[in-house]
């Protein structure tokens, strides 16, 4: 069993109760504002807007809830399909503004993991990405931040942390989906692009590369280096 080093923050989790309380909060008045409704004999704005903000919020909640589902699927799926040889760090900042999902350090090198929850037909161009839909018999597609971009300045920030004690060693960087309902067109994509259920092998499969003290001296400094 992979050792975490460092667990999943809170920031999703916090998020998404605190966006479930803001949605309950409007949709009671406007429950109040429809039964006022009958005696007044119109139906009362304030019930509707009421209830368009409580979707909102409630949208929101959704949003967060299914992120942080989707990383503790990836913390627990990596921590019992690798060995005690390799160390796990999650939800990590080298940066102020960006944040890495997750970080594998173990003999066979280091590993920068993006994680992606899309669903449907995914299309992958180098680092060009969008999302396919059908819409009145014709395809339409939706450019999307790309991944693989920043799965790759991701693994610089981690190869220049590094590079502060000495190590010039190659990063992994590696976009991971998570549903079974992602259908991926994959051509010259910069970066391997995998479902989950093909990381742990991916990861194992490489060639051993750094000793157990090195791997420990690695994960420990990545981690005084976080934000």
């Amino acid at each position: 069993m992979a050792k975490i080093l460092k667990k999943r923050g809170s920031y999703l989790e916090e998020n998404a109760k605190k966006n479930i309380k803001l949605s309950l909060a409007f949709i009671l008045p406007g429950f109040i504002f429809i039964i006022a409704s009958f005696y007044i004999g119109i139906l009362c704005i304030a019930s509707i807007l009421s209830f368009l903000v409580s979707l909102f919020f409630f949208k929101k909640f959704s949003q967060f809830k299914k992120g942080f589902e989707e990383e503790n699927l990836i913390i627990n799926y990596l921590r019992n399909s690798l060995d005690d040889s390799y160390y796990l760090i999650n939800d990590i900042r080298l940066s102020p503004h960006e944040n890495i999902d997750h970080i594998v350090i173990g003999p066979t090198g280091v590993f920068v993991i993006e994680t992606k929850n899309y669903e449907g037909e995914i299309v992958c161009n180098k680092d060009v990405w969008v999302i396919r839909y059908y819409a009145g018999g014709e395809i339409k597609d939706y450019t999307i931040k790309s991944p693989t971009k920043q799965v790759k300045r991701n693994a610089l920030k981690v190869k220049k942390t590094l590079e502060e004690i000495n190590l010039d060693i190659w990063i992994n960087a590696i976009v991971v989906f998570t549903s079974n309902n992602a259908i991926l067109h994959l051509k010259d994509c910069s970066v391997p692009i995998l479902k989950i259920s093909e990381l742990s092998e991916y990861i194992k499969s490489k060639r051993k590369m750094l000793p157990p003290q090195q791997v420990k001296t690695i994960g420990r400094f990545i981690l005084k280096k976080s934000f």
